[in-house]
C-alpha cells in the first residue's frame, strides 16, 4: 500500500481538517475568556469556543502523531502539519500558563 493510501485511510478515521477549522475560528474568543480571566471559565459566554478550542487542539494533536505513526514518512515532508501542530500547541500551553480556577 503507497503512502497516500495509508494517509488517506488515516484521515477518515481523524477528522483533522474540522479540527484546524474549529480551532481557528474560535481562537478569538477562547482568547478573549483567557484574557477575562473569569472565575468559572464555564460559566463565561465564550466557554463553548474555549472547549472547542481545547478539543480540537488535543485531536490535531493525537492526529498528527497517529499520523506519524503509521506513516513517518509523509510527515517529514508536510510542513504544513507541524505548524497546525505549533498551533494547537500553542493553544494547549495558554491553558496551562495561566492561573485558570474551574469549579
Amino acid at each position: 500500500m503507497n503512502m497516500a493510501k495509508r494517509y488517506r485511510g488515516h484521515c477518515a478515521d481523524h477528522p483533522c481538517h474540522w479540527c484546524k477549522a474549529l480551532l481557528h475560528l474560535h481562537k478569538p474568543y477562547f482568547s478573549r475568556v483567557l484574557d477575562d480571566k473569569p472565575g468559572d471559565i464555564l460559566k463565561h459566554k465564550y466557554a463553548p469556543s474555549f472547549i472547542a478550542v481545547f478539543r480540537s487542539a488535543w485531536r490535531l494533536i493525537r492526529g498528527i502523531c497517529l499520523t506519524f505513526e503509521r506513516v513517518p514518512g509523509f510527515l517529514v515532508r508536510a510542513g504544513v502539519c507541524w505548524s497546525h501542530a505549533a498551533d494547537a500547541a500553542v493553544s494547549s500551553a495558554r491553558i496551562c500558563l495561566l492561573p485558570i480556577t474551574i469549579s
